[in-house]
């Protein structure tokens, strides 16, 4: 995995980063809402990915709690469906014209600005970069994105179909990848990636 310096002008340009997020968890009711180190949960992802480029919330319609957290944190958001979350990102890719879109979800804050970096600079139909649980990104290109929006019929879960049907959408032409990183250490890019992970994690810790 080679890390390069980010082309902001180029991701301004070309991608866009929706962040899923609602308040109305099952199993923990409100959990991107609550105070984690300062900040709502949210905003820890939210925060991370604005360094890189355009990021937006992508909250329900009927979502007042997060509309009122994202207005409160001067966040940029877009409310939709209240159920349909692949219909919530389509009206990200309607209103942001971008070849690209990223995929992250709110409840994920050590989504890490390095690797983040290193997803925005490839170039595939569709990538996910999944460390460990919780350090998840998918990015997917437009062309991809139109099969996604109007092929898949679980609406909650945004990949899913394209999950379910890998083979069969590769053998169309579409490059897709799944990247685990690699953190040992044989490369000085390896060296650098791991060395400012580091330096991430010893924010928390110190």
């Amino acid at each position: 995995m080679e890390l390069n310096q980010c082309n902001g002008s180029y991701f301004k340009m070309h991608v866009i980063i929706g962040v899923q997020c609602r308040s109305g968890s099952t199993r923990f009711p409100c959990k991107s809402l609550m105070d984690l180190q300062g900040r709502p949960m949210w905003k820890w992802s939210y925060d991370t990915c604005c360094k890189l480029a355009k990021t937006v919330m992508l909250i329900p319609e009927n979502d007042d709690l997060m509309i009122s957290s994202c207005r409160a944190h001067k966040a940029e958001f877009i409310v939709g469906h209240p159920t349909d979350l692949i219909a919530r990102y389509g009206k990200m890719m309607d209103y942001y014209n971008r070849p690209y879109m990223v995929r992250v979800t709110a409840d994920c804050p050590f989504v890490n600005e390095y690797l983040l970096s290193w997803v925005l600079q490839q170039r595939h139909d569709y990538l996910i970069c999944q460390p460990v649980d919780g350090f998840d990104i998918e990015m997917c290109s437009r062309n991809l994105w139109s099969e996604v929006l109007y092929r898949s019929t679980e609406r909650e879960h945004v990949f899913k179909w394209l999950w379910d049907n890998w083979d069969n959408i590769a053998g169309q032409g579409f490059d897709m990848v799944r990247q685990v990183p690699k953190f040992s250490i044989d490369t000085k890019e390896e060296f650098e990636l791991i060395n400012n992970l580091l330096g991430d994690i010893n924010e928390f810790v110190v």
